[in-house]
């Protein structure tokens, strides 16, 4: 295979899932369910057991070359046991990747999620609050546990109202990336949308030497 010689770290499946509000559509919709069209499962188990048995298929397939696969899911599927609308269960596609890529934007989350009013205005404490979360959930896979390389945000999401946000500068892209190595997660991926990517964030942190301390970020100017 050629991608085993071209240095990539591994092959990355973005957004495993089926569409957000599939579940409200399927019944009007007209689609092969191939293996599944006389299964017992429910059709929220079936998406989930399709997606999962599909990324546990490519690592097999792959194994032989060398070849490491990592997936990107959204982040609310490891709050909860399923996501079953997506067909995104967090364990079980963890346990089937080398690394797994959950979107946690402070932007994506709503009022309330991690005890805080408006998460887009507290980035370090929305991604240090999400990732111990994640950590958890991970370290119960003993040797299945794949590497954590989450998505944080570098844009400012104005769209969601005066007050509700801020803007994300070089300080709300490093209060990201320090929250993250204060949890020894040491690698990350970055989304703007227009590849306008901030200068300036200190991308290489030292981890917080007072554990469980949350800085508050509204005191940054």
């Amino acid at each position: 295979m050629e991608i085993q010689y071209s240095c990539f770290q591994d092959i990355q499946f973005d957004y495993v899932r089926f569409p957000e509000g599939f579940e409200n559509e399927a019944e009007h919709l007209d689609f092969s369910k191939g293996d599944y069209k006389n299964s017992e499962l429910s059709s929220g188990d079936q998406r989930v057991d399709t997606v999962t048995k599909y990324l546990e298929y490519a690592q097999k397939e792959l194994q032989p070359y060398n070849v490491k696969i990592s997936a990107d899911v959204f982040g609310y599927s490891a709050l909860v046991k399923n996501a079953p609308g997506i067909g995104q269960s967090f364990p079980k596609i963890s346990k089937n990747v080398d690394a797994i890529s959950s979107v946690i934007y402070p932007s994506h989350w709503s009022s309330g999620d991690f005890g805080l009013e408006d998460p887009d205005t507290e980035p370090y404490k929305t991604v240090n609050r999400y990732i111990k979360k994640e950590n958890n959930i991970l370290n119960d896979l003993g040797n299945k546990k794949p590497k954590t390389r989450p998505w944080i945000q570098d844009f400012t999401a104005s769209y969601l109202g005066e007050g509700k946000y801020k803007e994300y500068d070089a300080q709300a892209i490093s209060d990201q990336v320090q929250a993250l190595k204060d949890n020894d997660v040491d690698e990350f991926l970055i989304w703007n949308a227009a590849n306008d990517y901030t200068q300036g964030p200190n991308f290489n942190p030292k981890k917080e030497k007072v554990k469980d301390y949350e800085r508050d970020d509204s005191d940054k100017k």
